[in-house]
């Protein structure tokens, strides 16, 4: 019997160790599997969180690169449309004879495009205090046929505008247009334009229309747009990455001359499609290269000088970031006062000048755009 329970007990034994090992071999192969599909999830989550979040961080980051160097061509095209409106339009054996640059902008994706339109800069000022004014309702929409004008102190006894179309000569002026609540003209006032606001036949103040015109590159990333524009003698940073700035500011400036008195020079230069030919815009699929040629159509000074009395007012209608950046500069940079970007900017001359004098120069840029 004993001998019996003996070998019981050893037969218990060695069938117990066999499980033992038994198991422990089996949590030996789970622990590998485990291990394997853990490895697997780690590969995976990290491929989806690249995907994710670092495939669009890239692609914005190309296209951020992209509008640098757009910027930097761009600082480059800038300083040569300055060069062409110094040297301007001259006359050689009664022929116009224009100077002309040219330059190579190396395109390695995203669009560029000519606008015609650009930013719209509404200029006004009176010649007498009595007739300080306001203008309204000059944006750039479908109705380019109606404005406002609001005298703020005294209203002349026979308001009335005349309306010049600066450049478009199939269009006569318009002359003696009352002043009601709202102006109705004849064609849309667009491009450049010149407005005298008149008392009977005298010319009290002046207001001047002019739709600037840019050229725009244009980058997308995943989830921003980088652009860079040219426009009116500065290269501005916009998209929605940023709120708009100046990555080259426009010469304007303010001057105090012997006299005391306070000298505000201010210069328009209009980006116009060369009517000779090139293309208004080119989508950069591939690496290409585009030459620009850079032309004046004309140079003029506008005003020279102009004492005004009161406040000289400008507002600037278009792109969000673009008028954003304009009203920063010219608050900052050139002594403009206001704060609300949907009133105007007005500049009057400072505490102890003995008079505002301003001047207007004026000229157009034909830009062609060719592959």
């Amino acid at each position: 019997m004993k001998i019996k329970n003996i070998i019981s007990k050893i037969k218990l034994f060695l069938f117990t160790k066999r499980l033992s090992e038994i198991s422990k071999h089996n949590s030996f192969a789970v622990s590998d599997i485990l291990g394997i599909i853990l490895v697997l999830l780690i590969i995976a989550s990290t491929v989806s969180t690249i995907l994710f979040w670092g495939v669009p961080y890239m692609q914005d980051q190309k296209a951020f690169v992209a509008q640098e160097n757009a910027l930097l061509q761009f600082d480059a095209m800038g300083d040569l449309i300055d060069e062409a409106f110094a040297e301007g339009v001259f006359f050689y054996d009664d022929k116009v004879a224009n100077s002309s640059k040219t330059m190579t902008f190396k395109l390695s994706g995203g669009n560029l495009d000519l606008n015609n339109l650009g930013e719209r800069f509404v200029i006004w000022y009176s010649f007498f205090d009595q007739f300080e004014m306001d203008v309204y309702a000059l944006e750039p929409d479908e109705d380019d046929y109606s404005f406002s004008i609001d005298f703020i102190e005294d209203n002349p006894q026979d308001p009335n505008i005349n309306i010049y179309y600066i450049y478009n000569k199939n269009l006569l002026p318009e002359e003696d247009i009352p002043i009601n609540n709202s102006i109705q003209t004849r064609d849309p006032i667009h491009d450049a334009v010149q407005i005298d606001v008149k008392d009977g036949d005298i010319i009290i103040g002046k207001i001047w229309l002019f739709d600037v015109g840019s050229i725009i590159y244009q980058s997308t990333g995943s989830s921003n747009v980088y652009k860079a524009v040219v426009e009116n003698g500065g290269v501005l940073v916009t998209g929605d990455r940023t709120s708009g700035y100046f990555f080259n500011n426009p010469k304007f400036w303010p001057q105090t001359l012997m006299d005391n008195s306070s000298l505000l020079t201010m210069r328009i230069i209009q980006i116009k499609k060369d009517p000779g030919g090139g293309v208004d815009s080119i989508e950069g699929t591939s690496a290409s290269e585009i030459k620009f040629w850079i032309r004046p159509n004309c140079s003029l000074i506008k005003e020279n000088k102009r004492h005004i009395n009161g406040n000289l007012k400008i507002r600037i209608y278009g792109n969000n970031d673009a008028v954003s950046a304009w009203h920063y500069f010219y608050k900052n940079r050139v002594g403009f006062q206001g704060d609300d970007i949907d009133e105007p900017l007005y500049w009057m001359p400072p505490i102890g000048a003995n008079n505002g004098l301003f001047t207007l120069t004026h000229a157009v840029c034909y830009i062609s755009m060719e592959v």
